[in-house]
């Protein structure tokens, strides 16, 4: 999960440092979007929130330097946001996803409310949900 995501929550890519995360994510895995904090105007209210899901196309691990210089003209990130993430280390490696499919919830899921689902911690970092567990917020989300 990640507090920051493409500005259309469309079809994307994204990129989280690679020493943070210790899992390997298989494509058509599902992701949970987790939305710490909005930063529009207005929008205060939406932090805090299980706000939407995605498939998972494919993930992969490179340095840096190569990920933003093959994904730079989607905006997401700056160079700056990249170094400041490795430690301004170029050969800092760092994992982009692909993923697509994204579903806004209907009804998002409280930061709170997530201990109704056994999730233990807040999902501001990769965290592995049982099939039971996403197809519980899953269906309470989308208001099935």
């Amino acid at each position: 999960a990640c507090s920051s995501i493409s500005k259309n929550w469309g079809d994307g890519e994204l990129f989280e440092v690679a020493k943070r995360i210790n899992f390997h994510p298989k494509g058509g895995s599902r992701i949970v979007w987790y939305v710490s904090q909005s930063k529009a105007k207005g929008e205060a209210h939406i932090g805090g929130q299980i706000r939407a899901c995605s498939r998972l196309i494919d993930s992969r691990v490179d340095t840096v330097k190569s990920l933003f210089r093959e994904f730079q003209r989607l905006g997401v990130y700056t160079w700056q946001d990249m170094m400041r993430s490795t430690g301004s280390n170029q050969a800092g490696l760092m994992r982009s996803i692909r993923f697509h499919q994204t579903e806004l919830f209907r009804k998002p899921i409280a930061l709170r409310a997530l201990k109704n689902y056994g999730v233990k911690q807040a999902p501001q970092s990769p965290i592995a949900l049982t099939p039971s567990q996403f197809m519980a917020m899953y269906n309470y989300g989308t208001g099935r």
